[in-house]
């Protein structure tokens, strides 16, 4: 990443970036430098306001998750962006434009985060605000160098304002994890339990980050320790207890599972099951591409860049989850007087419903509807009987749930059991709770650890299938499941580049990175 002042950077992302919600537009500045600012509580707020820029910027669209494609939930076949198909079958080159994205943007995010940590010391005022807004910062370097530690493996690590990556040599995954730990300790210290300034607050929820935030990261990073490639397992133990201190105070935290029914109809902006997430406000005119488009059919207007892997919807427990997960019939365009057929105005044609794999639809797999509706702040006033995407819904005011509430469950579950050597009440107790909401019975007692964690592996990949951040792609290289969850593809599906070997846990390192940095290499995992 090439060396950008502060002022350069925030000026930049100002003009670039599309209109976000109150809490990043407080205080809006031009520029900003360390010789004249910042120097006050207020000045702390300002320099908040690119920080989220730029996390909304990351998640503006589904491309920073094309690879999430190569774990066995989700696939796609679209020639136009080939990138998401490369991701699905192993096929990703250095130079691809979204890898370079994946890779620069989490470094902005640090630069910024860096630049108020190195200063908010020397500020004066209001200190609980001041510290707060450092809070935020530290978490946010955590959750980006979580990202890149995950997904590329040993990266540059810059930690003061004024330095960069680009000619930094990579630390080591060891290295990274201490660091992620520590800044996240930070900011539980210095972040309080609900934020209550007006701008980051949605009907009583805290829009930014909080303590409960940071201790539910942390209770996800120790748990992704405790497997491949550091497989520390004494990290068991720490995500537990993390978790637990964020279920044993979730009314403090504001926290709790939505009815499944309301949990993807997309009508309120923010809700009690998001830990940390990102808030888009459609009346601002602040969107994401990653609803609704991105994952409909093209015959209902969507773009069908990804769908749903036939083999692991096949293996989906039935029930209300499964049915607000997934789109299984698709209207196809034809002629009118065609028995069946119906009218859509949207549309401008003549339709008939038919099952995901008819024939006559274009790829005869089902899709994942979890950003599909959304009301009329969010969008467009969608359901099933009216869900023809036109040509003005390429964007939406979906807001992103980064952290769920059902994560720390799912963690303290395996992280209890593991820890433990198998499961007990509490482990029970809670992984029931999302089963329970599921539709699903609770498990049976009397499992070993091993058939509890792999209870617990199929429980997070059922209640995150789909491209949510919490990935199944984290989950299968923590556990070393890329090779078989991949070795059981429906032959419909488009055929793997290779079979995938270790060499294929890490993303490669983007080419214009490593042409800049010549400190950097691919990393292979082992």
């Amino acid at each position: 990443m090439k060396k950008l002042s502060y002022s350069f950077l925030l000026l930049i992302v100002c003009v670039t970036f599309f209109s976000c919600s109150d809490y990043l537009n407080e205080h809006s500045k031009d520029s900003m430098n360390a010789s004249t600012y910042p120097k006050t509580a207020d000045d702390m707020v300002t320099a908040m306001s690119p920080m989220w820029w730029v996390t909304m910027n990351f998640t503006g669209s589904d491309d920073p998750t094309f690879f999430f494609l190569a774990a066995d939930d989700v696939t796609s076949n679209v020639p136009a962006n080939t990138y998401f198909r490369d991701g699905d079958i192993f096929n990703v080159s250095d130079g691809l434009t979204q890898l370079y994205q994946d890779w620069q943007i989490p470094y902005k995010g640090i630069q910024i985060s860096n630049f108020i940590i190195s200063h908010y010391a020397d500020c004066t005022g209001d200190k609980a605000l001041i510290n707060n807004c450092a809070g935020q910062a530290y978490f946010m370097r955590a959750w980006w160098y979580f990202w890149l530690i995950k997904y590329y493996g040993p990266c540059p690590m810059p930690l003061k304002d004024g330095e960069t990556d680009d000619q930094m040599p990579q630390s080591s995954v060891a290295d990274v994890y201490a660091q992620i730990v520590s800044d996240l300790q930070k900011a539980e210290e210095l972040m309080p339990a609900k934020q209550t300034r007006s701008a980051w607050v949605y009907n009583g929820m805290s829009l930014v980050p909080t303590q409960g935030s940071a201790k539910s990261l942390l209770a996800s990073v120790y748990l992704q320790m405790a497997g491949w490639p550091l497989k520390d397992v004494s990290k068991y133990a720490l995500a537990a207890a993390k978790a637990k201190e964020v279920i044993d105070n979730e009314s403090t935290y504001g926290y709790g599972l939505v009815d499944i029914n309301k949990l993807w109809d997309g009508i309120d902006m923010w809700d009690k099951e998001t830990v940390f997430g990102h808030a888009y406000n459609w009346k601002n005119g602040d969107y994401t591409m990653r609803t609704p488009k991105a994952g409909a059919p093209i015959e209902e207007g969507g773009w069908a860049c990804y769908m749903a892997e036939i083999n692991f919807f096949k293996n989906f427990p039935e029930g209300p989850r499964k049915k607000v997960t997934f789109q299984t019939d698709i209207w196809v365009p034809v002629s009118e007087g065609t028995p069946g057929a119906f009218y859509n105005a949207r549309g401008n044609g003549w339709f008939i419903d038919v099952p995901w794999d008819d024939t006559r639809t274009d790829k005869q797999h089902p899709y994942y509807c979890k950003q599909r509706f959304g009301s009329e702040t969010r969008g467009g006033s969608l359901s099933w009987d009216d869900r023809y995407l036109d040509g003005s819904m390429w964007r939406s005011g979906r807001s992103q749930r980064f952290i769920r509430y059902a994560e720390v469950l799912l963690v303290y579950a395996e992280a209890e059991c593991m820890a433990k050597g198998g499961p007990d009440a509490s482990a029970y107790a809670t992984i029931n709770r999302v089963r329970e909401r599921a539709g699903l019975e609770d498990l049976a007692t009397g499992m070993s650890a091993a058939q509890f964690q792999k209870a617990c592996f199929d429980e997070r990949g059922w209640e995150f299938a789909g491209n949510e951040y919490c990935c199944r792609w984290a989950d299968l290289l923590r556990l070393e499941k890329v090779e078989e969850a991949n070795s059981n593809r429906d032959s419909r599906e488009y055929a793997l580049n290779h079979t995938p070997t270790k060499a294929d846990y890490y993303l490669p390192i983007p080419a214009y990175d490593k042409n800049l940095n010549h400190n950097l290499h691919n990393n292979i995992g082992n």
